[in-house]
């Protein structure tokens, strides 16, 4: 299927694509968000709302997606998107878990003696664990543009 948007006069004021630079923008600022708590020995909670907001809205994403695959003929095509939603999800509660458990074992170790030489390590661990956003942003990414593609196509449809 190709989905894509012919250059008129009625897409140029009725469409909008979604800027790919908002979605990495909003990760980025996640990571930083939870870099400086994580340095700045501050409170993790607010990350953690942070996170779990976001993946609340990822995955309503992949349930309303999922939904609407069910009624219409390209089933196929939005479930893939649906599980680019939800790869997304599990991408962003895989980072949320690795950063929250580093960041309490580093509070845990924080009055051992050793805790120098671990704190290195739960860096490099709390690192891993916001990789894990560069996975999230790429399939959010990609299962926005190819869902917006798709609905503007049908827009399209309906308008001739």
């Amino acid at each position: 299927m190709n989905f894509d948007k012919k250059k008129n006069l009625f897409w140029s004021f009725y469409s909008y694509e979604m800027p790919s630079v908002l979605v990495w923008l909003a990760l980025v600022f996640l990571a930083i968000a939870s870099y400086r708590e994580f340095l700045n020995k501050g409170d993790f909670l607010s990350v953690i709302t942070l996170y779990i907001t976001i993946i609340a809205i990822v995955i309503a994403l992949a349930s309303v997606t999922f939904t609407f695959s069910k009624t219409t003929k390209d089933r196929e095509f939005l479930s893939s998107v649906g599980e680019l939603f939800l790869y997304s999800a599990l991408a962003l509660i895989s980072s949320l878990l690795i950063s929250w458990l580093s960041f309490e074992v580093k509070n845990f170790l924080q009055n051992s003696p050793l805790y120098r030489y671990y704190s290195y390590i739960l860096i490099l661990i709390f690192s891993w664990g916001q990789s894990f956003l560069l996975f999230a942003a790429n399939s959010l990414h990609k299962a926005l543009v190819d869902l917006e593609k798709y609905l503007w196509f049908r827009v399209k449809e309906k308008i001739k």
